[in-house]
């Protein structure tokens, strides 16, 4: 899970179920991040951590009264993977929400972690 073969595999759906719909401009730009991300040996060394998988809007609980998260549901994806997976889809939710995550996810601290995602 994480690993090259799937970022690849990615890549290779991208082309073929999305690419039809998307402008030129918009192709390059996925052709080129996945190419710098699949050809840094870097991206590929991390240590595996359960991860979530699934961080968005719909399955994180935020209490408005509190002003804080409450809670995390849908587990469906969790597996043991790279942390900055779940990292990733926090700074694209909300930029200010992963250091308040932090204390309960240490490994979103990672420096490795911050540059993967």
């Amino acid at each position: 899970m994480d690993d090259a073969a799937f970022w690849s595999q990615m890549l290779d759906a991208f082309r073929d179920e999305l690419f039809a719909f998307m402008r030129p401009d918009a192709r390059a730009t996925v052709e080129k991040q996945f190419g710098e991300h699949l050809a840094a040996l870097e991206n590929f060394g991390w240590r595996p951590a359960l991860r979530h998988g699934d961080f968005g809007g719909e399955n994180l609980l935020y209490d408005e009264v509190a002003q804080c998260l409450s809670g995390v549901i849908d587990f469906g994806g969790v597996a043991l993977g790279d942390p900055a997976v779940d990292l990733a889809a926090i700074e694209a939710f909300h930029p200010d929400l992963a250091p308040a995550m932090r204390p309960a996810y240490p490994a979103l601290s990672a420096a490795a972690a911050l540059r993967r995602a």
